[in-house]
């Protein structure tokens, strides 16, 4: 039972405990995202990219405070496109002064 809790206690503190971890919004797959816009074969390089460029706008999101008001609005522009963290992160940095973020 002891050990449950340690793991229970490490995944926690691991992932972050604060608002700043939690999901902003729920898109689809990474990667069905950017397959949708890369669907050729011949473009696996930009595939790549896209999936790259999304895990770390991802990752930049999941460590931000962002503003109730802010989340919404971005949250509902990048669920117009499909879900992109690209759009989310982008539409964040534009509302947010440079300080704040």
């Amino acid at each position: 039972m002891l050990k449950k809790i340690f793991i229970l206690f490490i995944i926690f503190f691991s992932s972050g405990c604060s608002q700043v971890q939690r999901t902003l919004f729920a898109p689809s797959d990474i990667e069905i995202y950017c397959r949708k816009i890369f669907s050729n074969p011949v473009e696996s390089d930009a595939l790549s990219t896209c999936i790259q460029q999304e895990l770390d706008a991802k990752n930049l999101l999941s460590r931000m405070i962002i503003p109730p008001d802010t989340e919404r609005r971005c949250r509902r522009l990048s669920a117009s496109t499909g879900g992109s963290y690209q759009v989310m992160l982008t539409c964040v940095q534009k509302a947010m002064p440079v300080k704040k973020r």
